[in-house]
């Protein structure tokens, strides 16, 4: 076999087997720790010596869309990236950028003095790790609450924990932006089924609906809009309660805007905007899967540095707001402590947001040289999660034959148009590849069952 067929078959054996099931920790939690990151590590042995060794190695935590963009930034700017792991093997495990990945108990509220337990014995192996850089919604919060237990070397690389759990909560930062006079569509909180029917007769129909928390769900969909009170009711009569609020707001007509940015104690110091074209949703409640770099509108940077100064905000996040194209009209939707799921426009852009927030958690004093402009016009596609959507509209017979051929001819421009793809990279293709892979092999069982 050549060396090129042996590479071929290493990747295929790779992004096929089946995952690994978690370890027993049947031996004290400090030697278990270190022999279970040591052992999940040594498939990246051969590729990890050949990159150049790094000052500091930073654990990141979540496996999502971008974190593939974290550990690009983290390896580009010489950091070793650690990717911890509770469960099956993941995507961003198979990315060229990741040194090693760290096998750990959940990290959940139910299962937190576990995995603090694991960190500690981590730690306690691995002086060079001194950071944690936490990515989603379920890992932020989880690791700001858990602060003050964190090992004495690790330092989180987040918002202060009262801005995460502020972001959080959107009662809290929807009445932010209402004492900042920060626009936004007339909106009521409303904790139960009954309470939303209500709200809804007096904010006016249509409707958006919205878990108060950036955790909860409506009917499994980050919002539903409600035309009619008849619809409302239909869903909401009979419907069980769930564990959170609701935030019950006017419909806005608009298209959604990002803006990423960057702070240092309550100051912005730059931003991007990225314009919304299309999520993975009909009615773009969605996820985006389109979008493109554009200038920015001073209101919105207006608007953006006021919540930051509100918050005292010190480091990277995204701020969501809609408009409406035809009148400028602008509607708060919402900000976030974390790096959005597609963040990765932004390096792209030049916005190097991962690693800032790294220096920033490393010399809080840091001075910062920031790019004078970014790039723009630039267009970004996720095509996975286009033809998830895609899938979804199928499966709930959303979609007309005319539909259905107007669908598949968005997603293939999209693909065709834009300058970079969220997750894919020529340099580092096996996460992409092992993300359809496995779709694919899911689908399989299936198939064959028929």
């Amino acid at each position: 076999m050549n060396v090129r067929s042996g590479k071929t078959f290493h990747w295929l054996h790779f992004l096929l087997q089946k995952p690994e099931t978690p370890r027993t920790r049947s031996q004290g939690p400090r030697s278990q720790a270190a022999t279970d990151a040591r052992t999940i590590a040594e498939p990246y042995s051969t590729r990890g010596d050949r990159l150049k060794r790094p000052m500091a190695s930073v654990l990141v935590l979540g496996n999502y869309r971008q974190t593939l963009a974290v550990v690009r930034s983290l390896s580009a700017a010489g950091y070793a990236a650690i990717v911890g792991r509770s469960g099956e093997r993941t995507p961003v495990e198979c990315s060229r950028c990741v040194s090693e990945v760290w096998s750990h108990p959940p990290l959940a509220e139910s299962t937190l003095d576990e995995f603090m337990t694991a960190l500690d014995a981590f730690a306690a192996d691995r002086p060079d790790v001194g950071l944690v850089f936490p990515i989603g919604d379920a890992e932020i919060p989880l690791i700001a609450r858990a602060v003050d237990r964190l090992p004495k070397q690790i330092k989180p690389v987040i918002a202060a924990p009262d801005v995460v759990e502020k972001c959080l909560d959107k009662s809290i930062t929807m009445q932010l932006a209402a004492e900042l006079g920060v626009p936004q569509s007339r909106y009521e909180f409303a904790q139960d089924n009954e309470a939303v029917i209500a709200a809804a007769e007096r904010v006016g129909l249509p409707c958006i609906v919205k878990a108060e928390s950036e955790h909860g769900r409506v009917f499994g969909e980050k919002a539903r809009i409600y035309a009619s009170l008849a619809d409302l009711e239909s869903d909401f009569r009979e419907a069980t309660p769930p564990p959170h609020g609701f935030v019950v707001q006017h419909y806005f007509q608009g298209r959604r805007h990002n803006i990423y940015f960057f702070a240092q104690r309550g100051e912005l110091k730059t931003c991007l905007q990225v314009r919304i074209l299309r999520t993975d949703r009909s009615d773009d409640t969605g996820y985006a899967v389109d979008g493109e770099s554009v200038k920015t509108t001073p209101a919105l940077a207006r608007h953006t540095a006021a919540l930051v100064e509100g918050l005292s905000y010190n480091g990277a996040g995204c701020a969501q707001f809609l408009i409406d194209e035809a009148t400028g009209a602008i509607s708060f939707l919402e900000i976030n402590s974390r790096l959005g799921a597609n963040f990765a426009i932004t390096r792209n852009c030049g916005m190097d947001l991962p690693h800032w927030f790294v220096k920033l958690t490393e010399s809080p004093q840091a001075d910062f040289a920031f790019p004078k402009a970014y790039k723009l016009g630039r267009r970004y596609a996720w095509t996975y999660g286009d033809l998830m959507g895609l899938k979804h509209a199928l499966g709930r017979r959303e979609l007309s034959i005319g539909g259905l051929v107007r669908r598949v001819t968005q997603v293939l421009t999209t693909f065709a148009m834009a300058h970079m793809h969220i997750t894919w990279s020529w340099r580092d293709p096996l996460p992409t590849l092992h993300q359809y892979f496995a779709a694919v092999a899911k689908r399989l069982p299936l198939i064959r069952a028929k």
